[in-house]
């Protein structure tokens, strides 16, 4: 299985002599060394990777300035987490019971592969990531609910580790799912994807002979994934019911930002959903691109525009794809103040997820 998954890294990243317009070089993602693929060439190295290093910038509490030191120096994080953590956990379990109800959340968790962080509440093993991702899933899932459809092609643009495909997937089995990341992403989404349910058919490059429209269009899969670029050819090629992208349109610069975004302009269908959520201001880039600011046309039909349950520095959007809308986006962009990421306790300096919650819990917000 690793020989397959490093023979698409292979491709993947040689990929990119040949698309040079679409390799995302900036200042936040020129983070993949030698020291990492190393570490991703030893499948011994793979048990725990969620505390390896690995997911990095790809989960909620991992982050950036720790993924050289633990890759590195092979240092996992802590399987447990700190009483505060627990603490604001325990808090967010009981609202998503509240909110999404305990057969969705319980049914939905996902605990097992990687050896992900975590601890105990009523009796379920719980990871703070992992309740982001029920979140995001529970959101797509009840409206596809109340339109009374099932989606049968999403797209994907920036996979993470692979977690809420694995829980759309399996929401929705019949969909075909498409992730466009970088390859060294996708070596991550491939290992998880495969771990979490054995039975998954992923269709990746080493599958795909001449065409992948054509690939696409007639294989029998469950997930593609591929890297960036291929999203040109996806254009006017293929539709989708759902486009989703979650956390990385901010940490990409403007000429990679269009891109995506004329991409999904001409591959959602009409009456397709988009689910974005992202930072209001990346501020840890350089270019510090604004959601407020994002190349919307004006199709489109903003049915939820709020601040993110559980991380109020980001907004999240579930618009649908809609020919001449009532009320335009400008309109609705145009309510955003020039003042982001807006005004609050982890606004002015961003802090980790631990120092959130210590102060939280010192401020009184105890519940």
């Amino acid at each position: 299985m690793i020989a397959k998954m490093l023979k698409n890294l292979e491709k993947g990243t040689s990929g990119y002599l040949h698309n040079n317009d679409h390799k995302p070089i900036n200042d936040h993602w020129d983070v993949f060394n030698s020291d990492f693929y190393k570490l991703v060439s030893n499948i011994d190295n793979w048990k725990a990777f969620r505390r390896s290093g690995l997911t990095c910038m790809l989960e909620t509490g991992l982050y950036g300035k720790d993924r050289v030191d633990f890759i590195q120096n092979k240092k996992l994080y802590d399987r447990g987490y700190s009483n505060s953590e627990i603490f604001e956990i325990e808090l967010r379990v009981k609202e998503l019971e509240g909110m999404i109800g305990k057969e969705f959340l319980y049914n939905t968790l996902e605990c097992e592969v990687g050896d992900p962080r975590h601890c105990i509440v009523n009796n379920h093993k719980v990871n703070f990531d992992d309740l982001y991702n029920v979140y995001a899933a529970w959101q797509i899932y009840r409206m596809f609910e109340e339109l009374n459809k099932s989606p049968t092609t999403i797209l994907e643009v920036g996979g993470g580790y692979g977690n809420l495909c694995n829980k759309i997937t399996k929401l929705f089995p019949n969909v075909k799912y498409v992730i466009l990341d970088l390859p060294e992403s996708l070596l991550v989404q491939e290992y998880f994807l495969t771990q979490t349910d054995k039975s998954r058919n992923i269709l990746t490059l080493s599958d795909i002979d001449n065409s992948v429209v054509e690939s696409i269009k007639t294989k029998d899969f469950n997930v593609a994934l591929l890297p960036g670029w291929y999203g040109d050819k996806l254009k006017n090629n293929i539709e989708f019911d759902l486009v989703i992208n979650m956390r990385s349109f901010g940490e990409m610069n403007t000429e990679v930002l269009n891109y995506y975004f004329d991409v999904i302009h001409n591959t959602l269908k009409y009456n397709g959903l988009f689910y974005c959520v992202n930072r209001y201001v990346f501020t840890s880039s350089i270019q510090q691109l604004k959601i407020k600011d994002y190349p919307f046309d004006g199709d489109w039909n903003f049915i939820i525009s709020q601040p993110q349950w559980l991380q109020t520095h980001l907004h999240e959007y579930l618009i649908m794809r809609e020919k001449s809308p009532k009320i335009s986006p400008a309109f609705i962009l145009k309510s955003m103040s020039e003042r982001v990421p807006p005004p609050g306790p982890v606004m002015d300096n961003i802090l980790t997820q631990k120092e959130w919650f210590d102060n939280n819990k010192r401020d009184g917000n105890e519940g």
